[in-house]
């Protein structure tokens, strides 16, 4: 059966920007897990350098009770072990077995290791188990919010109540394979498991007699694993309660049948090849049989089944959540004033309409509201004759409305800012995952005379830190841009930038590595401008910086912008002077401009 093609593609990008969010936490829970290998390495090479004779140790030496110094080193290290437990919140069991260790007399050095080995294994399931929650408890109530939202577009607009939290952890909590386990106790389990496994790789090489080295690469193998099967269980879990989320908002409101909509490539398994486009009642609604996740790392959704095709655009009924009167609304009513109206009932419809007829002007092609004739002569805000919306500006568009990040929309400065002024007002300590790139496109913004600031994490950090969106954006009509392609990213895009391509006086945003930033060659010296440090004197500070700050360019490259010294890689260079007069730009930077009472900066970020 041939799909409906609006609701195809919207559930398949609303499931797309809800698994990215378990795509964000596995990405975070590898560098947790190979952290927490790094740490069991160097206990145990510590272990091995003070016990051991020539980096080997026999089980009977590791036997070996700790002297009376060596005990109570131990029990100061356990100490600190049971205030991190206390104030992770721990289970109370292995707090317990904590003070148990540290009030015995007697204690062998292998069970001094081990102890630290538990240790390292119970934070890092802990840390495990408190994201999941977070972001499951986010998935779940989003995926039902935004299904409503679309589901009500067809259906017609009425108020929707919102799950409540102790709900949404009910659900949560409640197993829904076959075993009787939810994804917390899973953590647990898999957590006792590597434990099991780890300690048994050392007292195995130690009855061998193996030098540390053989020990340690299998540990870390074990460890490789259990990474594996960790985010296994984040991308499985955020399937599971992204599906459950659409059935219980397709169950309120009575949708009674339901498509399977698989995403198909070359990836794409043969069991949901074979489910892709059946029609099934609702009652037969199951996920793992006949609705995803059907398999580990499946991407396929649901969208309701309707006879007649939807049409964007056309009129909706609408009950007033006011008057309750029923009214014609633009199905393009958008999910945000949508929420506002019918669920959080922050706005009324005839707020909504009001406020539709003044953000007209700022819409891309209308951008001439708000710039005041002869204020800023080489910077009057006005859509080009002619102009010709890209294909990259259209995809930057539907991709963030899709992935549901706020639009707040863009201003023109009556007087254009100074350099040090763009900076003070947009520098701080960074309290996000790392808004480089967006920050580095709202100091664009400033310089191009649009009143934009940022800091506001979340969604649009996320989306605007992927380099195929800034690459888009790279890509917008009247944009300036390369695309370098480096076979050793700090050493030659180093040459690159000493080269000819930087214009001295002219700026640049650089996005290489794993970072983003405002560039320039100032009298011959190659700068770039820090906005993410909470500091403004000392080492690292706000404001330009020279690139030899750590010696050369190639280690500033590496260093600050994360390049790698041997590896391939590509980087985007962006003349943004070309951002000037440009509604593309414009429109885009309505995504990064955040409330100033909003922004997550201060003394207590980071430069990331």
């Amino acid at each position: 059966m041939e799909h409906d093609k609006y609701w195809a593609e919207r559930f398949e990008q609303l499931t797309e920007a809800e698994l990215r969010k378990a795509d964000d936490l596995s990405a975070e829970m590898v560098k947790e897990y190979r952290q927490t290998a790094q740490d069991l390495n160097d206990d145990i090479q510590r272990w091995y350098a003070r016990f051991a004779a020539e980096n080997k140790m026999s089980l009977a030496e590791a036997r070996r009770v700790l002297t009376g110094r060596e005990l109570a080193e131990f029990r100061w290290t356990v100490d600190e072990y049971i205030k991190y437990a206390k104030k992770a919140d721990l289970s109370e069991a292995y707090i317990q077995k904590l003070k148990n260790a540290s009030a015995r007399v007697h204690i062998d050095r292998l069970e001094a290791i081990r102890m630290q080995m538990a240790q390292h294994v119970e934070k890092l399931a802990a840390k495990g188990n408190a994201r999941l929650t977070d972001v499951l408890r986010d998935i779940y109530p989003d995926a039902q919010m935004r299904t409503a939202y679309e589901v009500q577009k067809k259906k017609g607009f009425e108020p929707f109540a919102r799950i409540p939290e102790a709900d949404v952890d009910r659900i949560l909590k409640k197993p829904w394979v076959s075993d009787g386990l939810n994804f917390s106790d899973r953590i647990w389990r898999d957590k006792e498991r590597l434990l099991n496994t780890l300690q048994g790789e050392l007292t195995r090489g130690l009855i061998r007699g193996e030098p540390y080295g053989k020990i340690a690469q299998r540990i870390a193998g074990r460890m490789g694993v259990a990474r594996s099967a960790a985010a296994r269980l984040v991308e499985t879990e955020a399937a599971f309660f992204s599906s459950r989320g659409q059935l219980d908002a397709f169950r309120d409101l009575g949708v009674e049948q339901y498509e399977f909509v698989a995403t198909l490539d070359s990836r794409t398994s043969e069991t949901c090849r074979e489910m892709d486009g059946k029609v099934l009642p609702l009652s037969e609604f199951k996920p793992g049989i006949t609705a995803p996740p059907l398999h580990c790392h499946c991407r396929s959704t649901t969208c309701p089944y309707f006879d007649d095709e939807f049409t964007e655009g056309e009129t909706r009924a609408a009950r007033d959540p006011e008057t309750g009167k029923t009214v014609q609304v633009d199905s393009r009513l958008t999910y945000e004033n949508w929420k506002n109206i019918f669920v959080d009932k922050t706005q009324t419809l005839d707020e909504w309409k009001e406020n539709v007829a003044s953000q007209a002007t700022n819409a891309p092609g209308t951008l001439n509201a708000g710039a005041q004739s002869g204020t800023i002569k080489s910077n009057l805000w006005s859509t080009p004759n002619g102009w010709q919306m890209s294909s990259g500006y259209k995809y930057i568009m539907n991709s963030a409305k899709a992935s549901g990040v706020e639009y707040r929309s863009v201003s023109t400065f009556a007087k254009l800012p100074t350099d040090d002024e763009i900076i003070s007002r947009l520098a701080g300590g960074d309290k996000t995952k790392g808004s480089c790139a967006s920050l580095a496109l709202a100091y664009a913004g400033n310089k191009a005379g649009l009143d934009v600031i940022d800091f506001r994490g979340g969604l649009s950090q996320s989306f605007f830190s992927r380099y195929y969106n800034l690459n888009n954006i790279a890509h917008f009509s009247g944009v300036v841009s390369r695309e370098i392609t480096l076979k050793r990213c700090a050493t030659d895009l180093a040459k690159y930038l000493k080269g000819n391509e930087v214009v001295d006086g002219k700026e640049y945003c650089l996005i290489a590595g794993a970072h983003a930033s405002i560039i320039r060659r100032l009298n011959g010296v190659l700068e770039y401008l820090e906005l993410q440090s909470p500091e403004t004197t000392g080492h690292v500070k706000n404001g330009w910086n020279r690139f030899d700050r750590y010696g050369n360019v190639a280690a500033c490259l590496y260093r600050r912008f994360g390049c790698k010294k041997t590896v391939a890689s590509r980087a985007i260079l962006i003349e943004i002077d070309s951002f000037l007069n440009n509604p593309e730009i414009r429109s885009t930077l309505g995504y990064i401009n955040t409330d100033v009472n909003a922004q997550m900066k201060g003394v207590t970020g980071n430069v990331k």
